[in-house]
């Protein structure tokens, strides 16, 4: 039974450094950003990928961790240890739940910088709006063209 505490408390490690990976990577990452942001740059996007990241690693590390402690649960199955259990997983449940959802929801939804990419403008002397590209105009190529009244 000892190879399972220590296998138990191994796969615990585990999951703390992947959190701790994700943390400090994420860190630099947005210190990165930030400097790029300073100097006029649009990064909306690369704060974008940088959520997502960072849940990544946050949701990774959450489900080591649970997968840790129910096996120190296997070891000393009490009515106590139990409980204990049965809510450190509900509340990393519900953790996990509300960052996989926010992660899908940003990934269905198009942030501002992504849908300027979209759409362009319309050179139409009727409309000076923006029209959204299409299937015929996404094969298109911007190409000077020389306009005779």
């Amino acid at each position: 039974m000892e190879y399972l505490h220590h296998t138990s408390f191994g796969i615990g490690v585990l999951g703390v450094l992947v959190i701790v990976f994700g943390v400090v990577a994420g860190v630099l990452r947005f210190v990165r950003t930030e400097f790029r942001a300073a100097a006029g740059a649009n990064v909306a996007v690369d704060r974008h990928h940088l959520r997502h990241a960072l849940g990544y690693y946050l949701l990774l590390g959450l489900e080591i961790l649970i997968a840790a402690d129910i096996i120190d649960t296997l070891m000393k199955p009490s009515v106590q240890d139990l409980i204990v259990l049965g809510a450190i997983v509900l509340i990393r449940t519900v953790i996990s739940y509300s960052l996989n959802a926010e992660l899908r929801s940003e990934q269905t939804s198009p942030n501002a910088a992504e849908t300027s990419r979209r759409y362009v403008p319309v050179h139409e002397p009727t409309s000076g709006t923006f029209a959204p590209l299409d299937a015929r105009r996404m094969g298109q190529r911007a190409v000077p063209v020389q306009f005779s009244p």
